[in-house]
């Protein structure tokens, strides 16, 4: 493995995640070309597969979102502005963007998958004359787990379709409850290229049902 010195440039807090932007070597960044793929983030002894929350193909920070409770993420989240840490080049199938291009794009993403589905986002922003409709089906606990909620408005105003569902939300939310695998948009989705990411069970659950729907397995991606 070829490691590559790379530094915390900003830590934050966030709905029950830890957000990290890491300042990385120019050839790290290059490597990052397509959504979903990932690269290995090394901290002492300890080192495991992160999926970036950046952009892919662009320059800039590294953005990663991680939860706690493992050597790893403890580790890493323990860590402040300037500390050093190592990374691996990018690997990966990852989505592909270019296989969705004019076409109605459905993206289905859960827990920490909020990651590398903002990704896909902010690459599919920077492009969006290039798509058709997309819909964006977002699961997550309950509306404090929304690692990205501030954005989600910029989201919209790109004419991205935004649908929330709570599994745990409390009395108050008015939204979609429940497990988000059950509110998969209606209608023919024949046409749709669809990219999914999340609990395991929920991602074989959508593709299952997509299928059933219609959607072609060829027309149905993971990010591994």
């Amino acid at each position: 493995m070829v490691w590559f010195d790379a530094t915390v440039l900003a830590r934050r807090e966030v709905a029950g995640t830890v957000h990290v932007e890491l300042t990385v070597p120019e050839v790290v960044r290059a490597s990052f070309q397509r959504p979903g793929q990932y690269l290995l983030v090394k901290t002492g002894e300890v080192h495991g597969p992160f999926a970036p929350a950046s952009a892919a193909g662009e320059t800039g920070p590294l953005e990663l979102l991680f939860k706690p409770g493992t050597p790893l993420t403890d580790a890493l989240g323990a860590l402040q502005k300037g500390a050093a840490v190592q990374v691996s080049l990018a690997a990966g199938l990852g989505f592909p963007l270019e296989r969705a291009k004019g076409k109605a794009l459905l993206l289905v993403a859960s827990g920490t998958g909020q990651a590398p589905m903002r990704s896909v986002i902010e690459s599919v922003r920077r492009h969006r004359a290039d798509y058709g409709p997309v819909t964006l089906l977002l699961g997550v606990r309950d509306s404090e787990h929304l690692a990205f909620a501030a954005e989600q408005h910029a989201w919209e105003e790109a004419g991205i379709e935004l649908h929330v569902t709570l599994s745990q939300g409390s009395a108050a939310w008015e939204g979609r409850k429940g497990r988000v695998q059950l509110h998969l948009p209606a209608g023919d989705l024949s046409g749709t290229v669809a990219f999914l990411v999340g609990q395991r069970e929920m991602v074989a659950e959508v593709g299952a049902e997509l299928e059933r729907r219609g959607l072609p397995r060829k027309q149905i991606f993971l990010n591994v």
